[in-house]
């Protein structure tokens, strides 16, 4: 499973934190403007695969992901095209490309993976902080927040530092407060500022469960 996770990794960073309103809106363009979003999956996939660089199947394996991710973007975006975008759709697209991510681990000779860095911890880093607002969109559950970059930003900032709290634990967990203190100073200085709880209690029991998967334990 650990190119799996390698890979997953590569698809989480490329589909939320690398894909800016910028690349979003070049899929309008047609599979010309999909093209770009499929190079950062290609990039980063590639940049998640060290030190495995020299392995041709692998490299073979993550381009023919890449072409794959165009694909299924491309019909997504034809999808978008006839009805306004949706739970079913993004669900569906999310679904279908890990899908394709863990036949494709399948189908190649695994990788001994004994190094430092656990790629089960990113992916939940990248879930938690970044790809958990969209699930909650989706599923239409309720959060205060606001559309502003400012809030967005925040936002991301007070997962961090809960991601961070529970994995590490002991003293660490000081950063859950520290987490929130810049939403309690807005909502100070800028009348009509409220709390995400919602949001925060799901940020904390994911990282909470994640951990309890991933490690085995809480604290």
């Amino acid at each position: 499973m650990a190119i799996f996770y390698r890979l997953l990794l590569a698809h989480l960073l490329a589909d939320f934190p690398l894909q800016t309103r910028e690349l979003y809106s070049l899929r309008s363009k047609g599979i010309i403007g999909v093209l770009p979003h499929g190079g950062v999956f290609l990039s980063t996939a590639f940049f998640v695969l060290f030190p495995y660089w020299d392995v041709p199947v692998y490299l073979l394996l993550i381009l023919a992901l890449a072409l794959s991710h165009v694909a299924v973007d491309y019909a997504k975006v034809k999808l978008e095209s006839r009805r306004k975008d949706s739970a079913l759709l993004f669900f569906g697209d999310q679904g279908i490309h890990i899908l394709l991510l863990f036949i494709g681990s399948l189908v190649v000779p695994p990788i001994p993976d004994k190094g430092m860095v656990k790629f089960e911890l990113l992916c939940l880093a990248v879930f938690v902080i970044w790809v958990l607002p969209y699930i909650e969109h989706y599923l239409r559950v309720a959060r205060v927040s606001n559309v502003s970059v400012g809030f967005i930003r925040l936002g991301i900032f007070e997962r961090g530092m809960f991601f961070l709290g529970v994995i590490i634990s002991g003293w660490y967990l000081l950063l859950i407060p520290v987490g929130v203190l810049p939403r309690i100073w807005r909502a100070l200085n800028i009348p009509g500022t409220k709390f995400p709880l919602l949001d925060w209690l799901i940020a904390l029991g994911a990282t909470a469960l994640g951990k309890k998967v991933i490690l085995g334990f809480l604290v």
